[in-house]
């Protein structure tokens, strides 16, 4: 008598642990602050796109709580509205990179979950004429100009986790610094800005 057969579950890998998400969204504010008050209200809001991608690797699931690590890029194009431009440029372009970690709650059978995540690392600017409410323009490049960023996202997933709705938040908590001219010391000038994401996860449609 043969013995009887047992089920074996398929073995998971890597790619199952993978989550990939590729976001576009709008720029929907601030940017630049000086840290002086007298200029601060001088600054002007900016405007622009924002593409986001993150790769996570999960750590922890279960039906109600999933926990992802990884790590985060991002490309920002800033311009001023229509009622703020000049004749000159004022627009700047700004690239992030840094490392992610995720939490995610599950509702649903695991068809829709809400949850935050948080990254960690650094933002580069490049400009050629862009308005920082100083009396001043600034001219920036992505080797030279830059600064830590946290970044801040709270998300939505639906539709089987096929999309996801983000609202997200980036600053430079140690702020910019800007070379004035020779001999001259730098200025640390703030950075903030915060945006609406839709996005979808190419790894749940297969």
């Amino acid at each position: 008598m043969s013995p009887p057969s047992q089920k074996v579950s398929p073995k998971s890998n890597i790619w199952d642990s993978l989550n990939i998400v590729a976001a576009l969204g709008y720029n929907a504010g601030n940017g630049f602050k000086p840290n002086e008050e007298t200029y601060k209200p001088a600054a002007p809001d900016y405007r622009g796109a924002s593409v986001e991608v993150q790769t996570t690797y999960q750590l922890f699931s279960d039906n109600f709580f999933t926990f992802r690590l990884g790590g985060s890029l991002g490309a920002h194009l800033m311009g001023l509205p229509s009622s703020l431009k000049t004749d000159q440029d004022s627009g700047f372009q700004a690239l992030s990179l840094g490392v992610l970690g995720e939490a995610l709650f599950n509702f649903y059978n695991k068809k829709v979950g809400g949850g935050v995540n948080l990254s960690v690392g650094g933002m580069a600017f490049s400009a050629s004429n862009a308005n920082i409410g100083l009396p001043f323009n600034a001219s920036m490049g992505l080797t030279s100009e830059g600064g830590l960023k946290i970044g801040l996202q709270v998300f939505v997933d639906f539709l089987d986790h096929k999309y996801r709705l983000a609202y997200s938040f980036d600053t430079l908590p140690l702020g910019l610094n800007l070379g004035t001219g020779p001999g001259q010391p730098d200025t640390n000038i703030g950075y903030g800005t915060h945006s609406v994401l839709l996005g979808f996860t190419p790894s749940s449609w297969f």
